[in-house]
């Protein structure tokens, strides 16, 4: 009982969140941040993983205010945007709702309402971290992506340096400095990080055969050092770049993994 409760409030609070975030969300990709460098670069990966790839429809998990709208529309696709905020999606109509191939609705990835077998591409950024069920989720987007289509996902990197420090020292130290001078430290939502070798053998679990994976965001300047010097993070990030798919990719903060289904 105590875990299905869990399950429901880390819902709504993520829900909660990314309402909050809806008016000002994009304007994480703009900038200089080291934030904006981590949505950059793992829009720039899906981009050069989806070049080449054919498919009439397109469906993207996680729309938010439709940050992949333009390129997948740009492409002549028809693209569904899904997302679990409604704000995220009211945003999305507002810039995109008068293109008649573009439709928005409110979502969750564990229950996609669409027949089987609809899309010929799917991506899904920053969703699958906040979720309760990888199983499910993944039994639902093998369900709706046709044979031969291609599936995106992208993952926290659970080996990344700035990662194991945010979450199991920094986090941790804050926390015991705001109960020392009483001060109100905001929760943060379970977020889960990811080991490559695990994830791609339960994709391919559900048919989901991986093609590709590729790290991104090489973020090792630690919290809270990266907000005090976002100029030199992001440098250093830019640099180690090259290292995407060599020996020093589990720096990076995250992953992306393509796949085809069988």
């Amino acid at each position: 009982m105590n875990t299905i409760r869990d399950a429901l409030s880390q819902q709504k609070r993520v829900t909660e969140i990314f309402d909050d975030q809806s008016d000002d969300y994009a304007q994480g990709y703009i900038g200089k941040s080291s934030q904006s460098h981590s949505f950059n670069m793992r829009k720039k990966r899906i981009y050069s993983m989806l070049d080449g790839i054919e498919g009439s429809k397109s469906l993207d998990i996680g729309c938010g205010p439709g940050i992949m709208a333009e390129y997948f529309l740009n492409r002549g696709s028809e693209y569904y945007g899904v997302d679990i905020s409604e704000r995220m999606i009211a945003e999305s109509q507002k810039l995109y709702g008068d293109k008649p191939s573009a439709k928005f609705s409110v979502g969750r990835i564990e229950n996609l309402e669409y027949p089987d077998e609809t899309f010929d591409v799917i991506s899904c950024m920053g969703v699958v971290e906040y979720i309760d069920d990888d199983n499910v989720a993944l039994k639902e987007l093998s369900r709706v992506v046709k044979r031969g289509g291609t599936v995106i996902i992208s993952l926290p990197n659970v080996y990344s340096p700035y990662r194991i420090w945010d979450k199991r020292i920094f986090t941790t130290v804050k926390h015991i400095i705001g109960k020392i001078f009483n001060i109100k430290i905001t929760p943060s939502i379970n977020h889960r990080e990811y080991r490559e070798k695990v994830y791609r053998n339960l994709m391919e679990s559900y048919g989901l055969m991986v093609e590709d994976v590729v790290y991104y965001n090489f973020k090792i300047i630690l919290p809270p050092l990266d907000r005090y010097f976002p100029k030199i993070t992001v440098a250093v990030s830019r640099y180690l770049e090259r290292f995407c798919r060599g020996r020093l990719r589990w720096l990076a903060t995250g992953l992306i993994m393509e796949s085809k289904k069988v």
